[in-house]
């Protein structure tokens, strides 16, 4: 979070060891939100019929396995059904924790803390995170210590016991370790159904366009960056906000991949401060990366003393304030396709109150950035997962003010699409171009980098700056139940090596340049493995999901698939059948896309299918038997 309001001292208590800051914000007591009795029952039956189940069991049951048939959430259920949603999700969460519960671990102890290894851990899903509670249960007497999660550092994780003073009397106890899922964050979402039922929000989220007239003013002409200047998406976008045009709707920043979204939200923060400069500014995003970019950026313009950076473990403490409901006046929610919709919503809890009529106000205008076609939050619970699992962003794109009119152009007084990608060739943004933003996106990389791999005698298409090579191998499974193919781990490998002998013109390629992107953990964790035995360790490798928001000169895909599933009588290749993975997965790649995998399953897919004609027609496409030349 950023705020430009140089917060008073007195506000904070402590010895800051989380912020930039000069203290931490005392935490805010939340209500403990327990689910009813006949829901919490029909749950921990994992919705099994009993003889003597209650009617309000029966009808808990009913509506529970109805949801996956549930398509979107109306106005007048909004508070019920996302109290539900909420008390579903927590439930799943503790399942899956408890499938990770340990038994006759020896507790070590390191400096003043304790330490248990835990082998299912894997940097790509950790199931426990700083501040989780883990019950440990002595062997012998059975006697239970409630201890907090202090650091993580690999597969060990680090605990202190509530009474810290008993650390090194566990120190090389045997226990059974139990992992308690923080409910801090539960709770919070649980607090903004509060507010919004308070204070009649509901409606509020579900905007309406305006009937009033509207005047777009364009009052800036000066602009701090000066590529805004030749953006006219940008400016509109700029104008806009700083104009209300949307209030009390939210305005959104539509950004598709390499397009400026960031430039344009630290654009607008200037020039707000620029026009006004009594009004106050919240920055909200989903992880600590993005809000030090902005603040990163922010403070190559601002001075120092107007941006205030609030680090993760007090994202949600502000409400401790108190303060006035007007207190801000803009709230920019960046990343917002990456939050479930209560936690874009929390800054609401900060600016909302009611009037005389008891109807709903939102003091400040809110700005919610992102791409709904990119990847969304992460579920537990896969039967609500495309219920809970849908962004605030996505949810408002469905609204009348957001869609695009009879002009099939978008109303500017309620969201601006940005087009100009500066990022990616042409060539590896027309896939997605054409199957998610209708075409509009507009190439404007400056890059003269055309001929990487000219040394490759595998290639017929020295220019075209996607390659898809066909690998049938075998798909296997881990012990952790991931995937792997190490047919393609030897072709990623050896793709990789020669890269590392090749130039972007007449710059050598660093490891730094290089990305490699798999699907799947198991996957990762081969080709991290394999690349280390060539001393290749600074080459970056992960899931896509770890890739979201980021860029390579050079990206490397291996796919892992090698088999189909049915359901329904339907052939189709699991999860790589997203579309916001696969979406995500191609535009991360500047100047060079290298695909690999077994096009005879992939193509099963729409959007493989379309990857794979669009090689084929430009002679990009190569089939890999035994060696790679």
């Amino acid at each position: 979070m950023v705020n430009n309001k140089n917060t008073n001292r007195k506000a904070f208590i402590g010895k800051s060891t989380h912020c930039t800051s000069f203290g931490v914000c005392e935490q805010i007591s939340l209500i403990k939100f327990e689910p009813p009795n006949a829901l919490n029952k029909v749950l921990k039956n994992n919705l099994r019929e009993y003889p003597r189940d209650s009617n309000l069991c029966k009808n808990y049951r009913k509506l529970l396995n109805n949801l996956p048939n549930l398509k979107k959430i109306e106005p007048k259920y909004y508070l019920t059904l996302f109290k539900i949603l909420l008390y579903v999700e927590y439930h799943e969460l503790k399942l899956n924790m408890a499938k990770h519960n340990l038994k006759n671990q020896t507790l070590k102890q390191t400096s003043d803390t304790l330490v248990i290894n835990i082998p299912t851990l894997d940097k790509d899903n950790l199931f426990v995170n700083i501040d989780d509670v883990v019950k440990l249960q002595l062997v012998n007497s059975k006697r239970i210590y409630y201890s907090r999660v202090t650091d993580i550092v690999q597969q060990n994780v680090y605990v202190t016991l509530f009474d810290a003073s008993q650390n090194s009397k566990l120190s090389g106890s045997i226990v059974d370790v139990h992992f308690v899922p923080s409910d801090w964050t539960i709770k919070c979402y649980h607090y903004v159904l509060y507010i919004m039922s308070k204070y009649n929000l509901v409606s509020l989220v579900y905007p309406k366009i305006h009937t009033n007239p509207y005047i777009y003013p364009e009052f800036v002409s000066d602009w701090f960056n000066k590529s805004v200047a030749e953006n006219p998406e940008q400016q509109k976008a700029v104008n806009s906000i700083l104009n209300n045009s949307a209030h009390p709707a939210p305005y959104i920043l539509f950004g598709p991949p390499g397009t400026g979204k960031t430039t344009t939200l630290v654009e607008t923060i200037c020039q707000i401060r620029k026009h006004y400069m009594s009004k106050h500014i919240l920055v909200c995003t989903s992880s600590n990366a993005a809000a030090d970019e902005i603040a990163k950026r922010l403070l190559c313009i601002l001075p120092c003393k107007e941006i205030f950076r609030m680090y993760a473990a007090s994202t949600d403490r502000l409400v401790k304030l108190n303060l006035y409901s007007d207190h801000f006046s803009y709230v920019f929610i960046d990343e917002a396709s990456q939050s479930i919709e209560l936690e874009s919503l929390i800054p609401l809890t900060l600016i909302s109150s009611q009037n005389k009529p008891n109807e709903g106000i939102l003091h400040a205008q809110i700005i919610v950035a992102g791409d709904p076609h990119q990847l969304g939050p992460i579920v537990q619970c896969k039967r609500i997962e495309h219920l809970l699992g849908k962004s605030l962003l996505e949810r408002l794109m469905e609204c009348e003010p957001y869609q695009k009119g009879h002009n099939n152009e978008y109303n500017s007084r309620y969201i601006t699409k940005l087009i100009r990608n500066y990022r990616s060739k042409e060539a590896i943004l027309h896939i997605p171009n054409k199957l998610f933003y209708d075409k509009e996106l507009i190439c404007c990389s400056n890059s003269n980098i055309n001929n990487i791999t000219s040394d490759w005698t595998v290639l017929s298409n020295h220019t075209f700056p996607i390659m898809f090579f066909v690998v049938k191998g075998n798909e296997m499974t881990m012990a952790n139940k991931s995937v792997y193919n190490e047919e393609e781990v030897t072709v990623i490998t050896e793709f990789t090596k020669k890269l590392m002998c090749a130039k972007l013109n007449s710059y050598k390629i660093q490891q730094n340049n290089i990305g490699i992107i798999t699907p799947f953990r198991g996957q990762t964790r081969k080709i991290e493995e394999r690349l280390k035995m060539h001393q290749l360790n600074d080459i970056t490798v992960g899931t896509v999901e770890r890739f979201q928001g980021r860029e390579k000169e050079i990206i490397l895909l291996s796919t892992v698939r090698s088999k189909c599933f049915v359901h329904d009588g339907r052939e189709h290749i699991g999860f790589l059948s997203n579309s916001k993975r696969f979406n995500v997965a191609l535009t991360r790649a500047k100047y060079l896309l290298i695909v690999v995998g077994n096009q005879s399953v992939l193509c099963k897919d729409k959007y493989w299918n379309a990857l794979w004609e669009y090689c084929k027609k430009n002679h990009a496409c190569f089939n890999l038997r035994e060696n790679i030349r």
